[in-house]
This record gives structure tokens, C-alpha cells and sequence, in this order.
């Protein structure tokens, strides 16, 4: 399987968990806000300023929720942008060797002698010099 395609099951498969968990806490939201709107309009003890804050909350919390869905979809498809562009860089050198052919082996030509021999020229070995070295007498 290409890697640019497995990247991309990738982020699919993080993209659906997302959305699925979003919209899980979304129904979440949903009914919890319905609970306390029950609450509080048959409820004496909560005052109207108390209302008014309590209102100013859960729009304040279902804006934020909404800001962090379209901060994250951006940043999936940036993601995958980048991960595609990336993914076909890294496979153009490996396509390129798959699609090269293997050199075939040709017998031998003169050319190839010549460098054979030069070569083995090069690789003389030069002649060690003996040295000597006086040794030491032992005492016995």
C-alpha cells in the first residue's frame, strides 16, 4: 500500500473519531442545557439576574465549542496537506528506482580491461624496509 494512501486512512479514521466525540459531547451539551433551562423557569430561587448570567454562560460555551470545531477541521486539512505533499516527496525516489531498469551485464570489452589493468597497476605493492633492530642482552 502506497504510504500517501495509508496516511490517508490515517487521518480519515482520526477526522471520523473526532466527529463522532464532538458530536457526542454536543448531544451532551444539548440536553444538559435543556435540564437547566427546566430548572431554572420553574425554579423561584433563581433571580432574573441569575438567569441572565446562567443564559450568558451556555452561549458563551456553545460558541466556544463551535470556534474549536472550525479551529480543528482547519488543522486536519492542514494536516493532510502537508502529510499528502510530504508522502508523494518521499515516493517520488522510490518510484523512480522501482521504474529504473537493472543495467545489463555486458561480456567483456576491451574498455574494460584497459581500467582493469590500471587498476592492478595502481595497487604495487611497495617493498617493506628491514630494519635492525639491536636487541637486548638477557642476563642469565
Amino acid at each position: 500500500m502506497p504510504s500517501t494512501a495509508m496516511m490517508k486512512q490515517i487521518l480519515d479514521f482520526n477526522k471520523k473519531a473526532f466527529d463522532e466525540s464532538f458530536s457526542v459531547l454536543i448531544t451532551v451539551r444539548e440536553h444538559t442545557e435543556k435540564m437547566v433551562r427546566a430548572y431554572w423557569e420553574k425554579s423561584l430561587i433563581f433571580p432574573g439576574e441569575g438567569k441572565k448570567a446562567i443564559e450568558d454562560w451556555l452561549v458563551a460555551y456553545k460558541n466556544g465549542l463551535d470556534a474549536f470545531k472550525e479551529d480543528v477541521d482547519r488543522r486536519f486539512e492542514t494536516m493532510e496537506s502537508y502529510l499528502l505533499n510530504a508522502g508523494d516527496l518521499t515516493s517520488l525516489p522510490l518510484r523512480a528506482a522501482a521504474e529504473k531498469k537493472a543495467p545489463v551485464k555486458k561480456s567483456s570489452s576491451p574498455k574494460k580491461n584497459k581500467v582493469v589493468a590500471a587498476k592492478k597497476a595502481v595497487r604495487v605493492r611497495q617493498p617493506v624496509k628491514k630494519v635492525n633492530v639491536p636487541r637486548k642482552k638477557t642476563a642469565k
